[in-house]
């Protein structure tokens, strides 16, 4: 049965093809606090930040708008929007449009829409969806003014290749409108100097950097130790160091500080979930979805967390927010597909692989998962056709043969089965299952010491496999 996939990352999970497009990224500068003449309206932003990305670009630059992260999902939607709208009427760029992305990636686009992601891992969805270039940023609230910073990364590079940053007015109208939602921020004094350091150490997350990142932080918070958006991008950046330890301390202190912060408490939910203290996790993630019920990705890992822990009906609730939220969630309809099928509900989950299916027909693990029902079911040969398309689509996903392997040895086709373990093993020679299953076979036309040999091979590989010790205890006792 497939597995429920859960993003156990404060900075979330980046498919192993992205981490595969790295490339050397060059320092950069932080974008300059403020543009001349001072703070201006975030309409005023969004064209400043369109014109800068407009004179850096060659004429008719595909680009895509993968994040710009925000206290709200509701406010970053809206950002991507009308930097989209703008880019559109200049017609100086070539815009890809959002629900192609959200369609054919709907959990990469989902981890770089709900916050920071670095430049590599920026450039490498931009390779998959064909753009030439992308777009990320942040909007966050920094106590005296909104900041709002965009980066334009070189997808073949992963270089930047055009920076924006300026500081937009607390009285903008549209902006109190969405910050209103938040919640009210804490009122202090944040010195201009930790300003700088923040955002040198935003820069150094965004390159990939993290200790240099912590290093900016740290001079910050002493400045001013009520920096919360300091300690949380702290956090952030021990999680990517996997010192999580340090990084639920900082999300901790952030939240102390700003007990409306969603981001940090979905990021602190994330650590506790990697260290599996999931009760911890389900908390936090009720804490984020409670400030930001437009955050598709919290309501779908909550589900996940609710599945690891048994709680098939609330995972269902949940992956089922997620997909009012956003339609096109492949993973949602994956997982919630698997707690039906656990419940029993065939019909149900079958329905969900077929939405996933139709979204993206190239992801194997849909056909897995629907093939799964149908073995369930005991319909061997929809089974194995779902499998079949599995192995077109991954041929070298060993735990795809093992299950055509078992739906063909339940139909008592033998010879089929036979070679679909011996294909699991030569892909993952460590799967104790499929020398267990060749096992039965050998044994079943007699050949003893073949079935022996399998069953002794399985052991070596998980010494607790009961299936292969009883199989040899039946074939001892039997002599």
């Amino acid at each position: 049965m497939g597995r429920h996939k859960f993003v156990m990352n404060a900075r979330h999970y980046i498919p192993a093809l992205l981490a595969m497009l790295w490339c050397a990224v060059t320092p950069v500068a932080a974008p300059a606090a403020a543009p001349a003449g001072g703070m201006v309206s975030l309409d005023e932003a969004l064209d400043g930040a369109a014109a800068a990305i407009e004179s850096k670009l060659a004429p008719g630059t595909e680009i895509a708008i993968v994040n710009i992260a925000a206290p709200l999902s509701a406010l970053s939607d809206y950002l991507y929007s009308k930097l989209g709208e703008r880019l559109e009427a200049g017609g100086k760029v070539k815009l890809l449009q959002r629900n192609r992305y959200q369609m054919l990636y709907g959990e990469d686009f989902e981890t770089l829409a709900s916050d920071a992601a670095t430049d590599s891992e920026c450039a490498g969805l931009g390779h998959l969806l064909g753009a030439k270039s992308v777009a990320a940023g942040s909007f966050e609230d920094l106590n005296a003014f909104y900041q709002l910073r965009i980066r334009v990364i070189n997808v073949q590079t992963a270089r930047v290749e055009a920076l924006y940053g300026c500081r937009i007015r607390k009285d903008d109208r549209i902006t109190a409108d969405f910050m209103g939602r938040a919640g009210q921020t804490p009122v202090i004094t944040v010195k201009e100097e930790a300003v700088d350091y923040y955002n040198r150490g935003s820069s150094y997350l965004a390159e990939g950097k993290p200790d240099l990142a912590i290093e900016e932080f740290n001079k910050a918070i002493r400045l001013t130790p009520d920096f919360a958006p300091a300690w949380y991008s702290r956090g952030i950046a021990y999680s990517d160091k996997n010192d999580l330890n340090r990084a639920i301390e900082d999300f901790s202190n952030a939240i102390r500080l700003d007990a409306n912060n969603g981001h940090a408490y979905y990021s602190r939910g994330t650590a506790y979930g990697r260290r599996g203290n999931y009760t911890a996790a389900i908390a936090d993630l009720s804490s984020a979805v409670r400030i930001d019920a437009n955050n598709a990705f919290a309501w779908y890992n909550r589900g996940v967390l609710y599945s690891k822990t048994g709680n098939t009906e609330s995972a269902i609730g949940d992956y089922t927010k997620a997909l009012e939220i956003n339609p096109n969630y492949t993973s949602a309809y994956n997982n919630r597909g698997i707690a039906y099928n656990s419940r029993g509900n065939y019909e149900l989950a079958i329905n969900d692989y077929n939405s996933a299916i139709m979204l993206l027909p190239d992801k194997p693990e849909s056909y897995v998962n629907r093939g799964n029902v149908y073995y369930n079911q005991k319909k061997y040969d929809l089974a194995i056709a779902d499998f079949t398309m599995a192995i077109t689509v991954a041929p070298n996903n060993a735990g795809v043969y093992f299950n055509r392997g078992t739906a063909y040895l339940a139909k008592r086709d033998d010879d089929k089965a036979l070679e679909d373990f011996s294909n699991a093993i030569k892909r993952n020679p460590n799967d104790a299952g499929s020398y267990y299953h060749r096992g039965i076979i050998y044994g079943s036309r007699g050949e003893f010491e073949k079935a022996k040999a399998e069953f002794l091979m399985a052991l070596k590989i998980n010494p607790n496999h009961a299936g292969a010790r009883k199989a040899l205890d039946v074939m001892q006792g039997a002599r």
